[in-house]
């Protein structure tokens, strides 16, 4: 009887011991992602120079989980002046994460005010990740929006006379990004065809019911 007593309190101290170092370790992970992505947002103490932040982001992405997936989604879903590598570097984090929260999160990022570099990033991650549904539509928002002349944050560039390649570089970038959402509505026909559908259905109500007003 005496042996079993004990022999639960051992079990028990042990269990207790675990649990401790467990509680300990998670404190203190959670300790340096905090850090992180602290520094990769530019934020004072941490901050120490963009080199620095990006480092910091891929840092953070060593650490799997909820937490530090969220993290990175925030980061990838702003720009920051003090920053301006980290948001790119984010995105090319959560290429590995599979997930249709985070490529509809990306597929958001596919607006003409966003810098080339961060779409670009946006549609390469895509590529990757399962696009379906809201995350097809919104790559088809945005190719609709640029066949209807609605300009890009680049767009608005002026180019001095004598750097006239410089505007042929940008045009080639700008078609490598056109080329791969493509490629997504092709690897995705059933979705992408649902979403025309769907938008032709949508667009036809509505005309009908501004007639009938």
């Amino acid at each position: 009887m005496r042996n079993n007593r004990r022999r639960l309190l051992a079990l028990g101290s042990a269990l207790l011991a675990i649990a401790a170092v467990v509680f300990i370790y998670d404190t203190y992970r959670n300790e340096v992602m905090a850090r992180l992505y602290a520094e990769a947002l530019g934020r004072s103490p941490y901050y120490r120079g963009s080199v620095e932040s990006q480092a910091a982001v891929k840092t953070l992405a060593t650490y799997r989980g909820r937490r530090s997936t969220i993290m990175l989604l925030d980061l990838a879903s702003r720009q920051n002046t003090l920053t301006p590598g980290a948001q790119v570097e984010a995105i090319n984090a959560l290429r590995d994460r599979k997930g249709a929260e985070i490529a509809i999160v990306l597929a958001n990022l596919l607006q003409p005010h966003e810098a080339l570099s961060t779409r670009q990033a946006a549609a390469t991650a895509l590529k990757g990740l399962p696009c379906k549904g809201d995350c097809i539509r919104l790559v088809l928002h945005y190719l609709e929006r640029v066949m209807r002349g609605e300009p890009n944050e680049e767009d608005r560039t002026v180019f001095p006379p004598g750097t006239e390649n410089l505007r042929v570089d940008q045009q080639t970038s700008q078609q490598m990004l056109y080329d791969t959402l493509y490629s997504i509505l092709q690897q995705e026909k059933i979705e992408t065809l649902t979403s025309l559908v769907q938008s032709m259905v949508s667009g036809v109500m509505t005309q009908r019911l501004l007639a009938s007003t």
